[in-house]
């Protein structure tokens, strides 16, 4: 039987009040005022489910409609009608300016997930006492002041999205976070540098670190992000050369570090090294050097800006699907 814990959140939602709604996390919300469930019949059953799979993936929260959409799509089936009623109660909150939502089944919690819109202020420090957070989205708020380091308690994190008004560094701390996939730090106003220990989140897919103000070096030891599609760090003020370690994730689809202070000449086997990369965007630096002929060998390439560098001319490549590029 599936069990659906739902806290809705509104516009008016009073920060300083979060520590309490910490406490009665998990309560019970039931209702069934949207849809008239019946499942006398396999056609009726059919029609309903169906209804259902569509309106999975369509809260407007990308993260959060894709883990709900394969959430629905394994247990519908085995839902019975007090389960169906849960799940509609938690599609129903599509248009809510945000949720704290969990979804259970046999007492066994399988994600929680919040996204806000519309709030102003900081992060409460309460936040971190969400243990069994999967995903946090905070974009399309006006959040301000730094990222709370003790957010690396909820070490279940998958999502994590912060684009909004935050300042200072970058938390070291967030370096534990062993299950992060995603890392939406983009558009802030964050100083410093990248901190070593990033190095050590194994399962990061995407790291977006765009649209700030980050300082020094990119670190040599990303390289070992072995998951890592893709790397997005332009408009910030990181320095020197790409390590050639980034150059060999064979993972990465979409490079994009444009309009930093990044020198350096690019490797002669970047088309080889990169075979499913399909982005390569660096425009606006201080590369030079010549543009490696093997990128013609990068057949999956549909986006190329090496504009405003230092690259020496004259070279000629074949790229051998001109209709994929841009």
């Amino acid at each position: 039987m599936l069990g659906s814990s739902v806290l809705l959140l509104h516009s008016g939602f009073k920060w300083d009040s979060f520590q309490n709604f910490v406490g009665s996390f998990c309560r019970f919300y039931s209702s069934t005022k949207s849809l008239n469930i019946d499942l006398s019949d396999k056609e009726s059953k059919r029609r309903l489910f169906n209804r259902l799979l569509y309106r999975r993936r369509q809260r407007g929260f990308l993260e959060l409609d894709l883990i709900l959409g394969k959430w629905v799509e394994d247990h519908i089936n085995s839902m019975d009608e007090n389960g169906i009623k849960s799940l509609v109660d938690v599609l129903d909150l599509s248009q809510a300016h945000g949720m704290i939502l969990s979804i259970s089944a046999s007492g066994k919690v399988f994600y929680v997930a919040i996204a806000i819109r519309g709030f102003q202020g900081e992060i409460p420090h309460e936040m971190g006492r969400l243990f069994k957070l999967q995903v946090l989205v905070l974009t399309s708020n006006s959040l301000e002041g730094r990222i709370p380091a003790n957010l690396s308690n909820c070490n279940d994190l998958r999502s994590l999205h912060l684009g909004n008004k935050f300042i200072g560094n970058l938390p070291k701390e967030l370096g534990s976070l062993s299950q992060l996939v995603l890392l939406y730090i983009d558009s802030n106003n964050l100083t410093g540098a990248i901190p070593t220990i990033y190095a050590n989140l194994s399962s990061l897919e995407r790291f977006l670190a765009h649209l700030n103000m980050l300082e020094g070096s990119i670190l040599e030891s990303l390289g070992g992000l072995k998951s890592l599609t893709y790397l997005s760090i332009f408009s910030n003020k990181l320095s020197g050369v790409i390590p050639s370690s980034i150059y060999n994730i064979s993972s990465l689809i979409a490079l994009e570090a444009p309009s930093n202070l990044l020198e350096g000449s690019l490797p002669q086997n970047l088309g080889l090294t990169l075979p499913n990369v399909e982005v390569i965007n660096i425009w606006g630096n201080q590369f030079s050097g010549s543009i490696p002929f093997s990128i013609s060998n990068a057949s999956k390439l549909k986006y190329l800006d090496l504009s405003l560098n230092k690259f020496s001319l004259g070279v000629a490549i074949n790229f051998g699907n001109p209709n994929n590029l841009s």
